[in-house]
């Protein structure tokens, strides 16, 4: 599957930056302590917030000396507003590795849905820190019953709008390097284009179809890119009402993915469609709807 988003080279921050991102625009933080039942720690850095800005980074509490702390229980809370959709990523990523992520985890939810991470992205590998003891299986500490766990580190994660939360909760042992994310803020255009990339994805060599439906959707695309002019001309196309956004991109059935393409084409078009010969959004609609119902007939929709 083809990502949008680019990945940001790695840098690591000195404490002294690293203390500074957090008090730039667009994060509040908040402290947060941890316990268990016998022990409790505090550390330095933040330990979740509220994030407004697209510029802000965020790390793991003692991202800054090389590992995470035990006992960690941190939320960061994102409201971007109104936006299309934005992308998290991480330029590190390393955290205990756990079949199902059950003892130290990475949670991102978003419009409802949870997933939960762990394990390392390859990036500025760490060793863990000395001293942590090994864990058994039978001493009870892991949490089995994760929604959508992955264990092989964090990929390029996109939230379609501008809200969601991140957390961090680690156990007793074993501290890894831990995070480093920046986010990608995307716009509706780029946000439709990236998902005509997973349905070019898709295609099997056997479907014969694809390449005149890659084709003439790359065209639409390509016509949707000339005529944008950054303005919104909704009102000069004819319509009364700003159509809303479309957020809504199915994971997994390309043939709902396809339909919901067009709506949000549709929903573009009659907002960004500005520039061109013609009436450029009836063209670019008609051209899409086609597209769609090629689509459709061709892989029995």
């Amino acid at each position: 599957m083809k990502t949008f988003a680019t990945l940001i080279a790695s840098a690591v921050a000195s404490h002294s930056s690293y203390s500074s991102y957090y008090s730039s625009s667009g994060y509040s933080s908040y402290s947060s302590s941890s316990s268990s039942s016998s022990s409790s720690t505090s550390f330095e850095g933040e330990c979740g917030g509220r994030i407004t800005d697209t510029e802000t980074i965020i790390y793991s509490p003692g991202f800054e000396r090389g590992y995470y702390y035990n006992f960690l229980d941190c939320k960061w809370d994102i409201d971007f507003g109104d936006i299309a959709g934005f992308n998290i990523v991480a330029n590190t990523f390393d955290v205990e590795w756990h079949s199902v992520c059950g003892w130290d985890t990475v949670t991102v939810e978003a419009n409802g849905d949870e997933f939960n991470f762990c394990g390392s992205n390859g990036y500025r590998r760490r060793r863990s820190a000395s001293g942590d003891h090994p864990k058994e299986e039978d001493e009870g500490k892991a949490n089995y019953d994760l929604a959508n766990p992955s264990s092989d580190g964090f990929p390029d994660f996109f939230v379609s709008g501008g809200q969601a939360s991140i957390s961090l909760t680690t156990d007793y042992s074993v501290r890894n390097a831990g995070f480093e994310f920046v986010f990608e803020r995307m716009s509706r255009l780029q946000v439709i284009e990236m998902h005509l990339n997973r349905i070019f994805d898709s295609f099997s060599r056997e479907e014969d179809y694809s390449r005149r439906y890659t084709g003439r959707m790359t065209r639409i695309l390509n016509k949707m890119k000339a005529s944008e002019t950054g303005d919104s001309c909704y009102a000069e196309n004819g319509f009364a009402a700003e159509a809303a956004d479309i957020q809504v991109f199915d994971a997994d059935n390309m043939c709902k993915l396809n339909g919901q393409l067009n709506a949000a084409i549709n929903s573009w078009a009659r907002n960004w469609a500005c520039d061109g010969r013609g009436r450029v959004h009836r063209q670019i609609i008609r051209a899409a709807r086609k597209v769609r119902n090629f689509y459709n007939d061709r892989a029995g929709c």
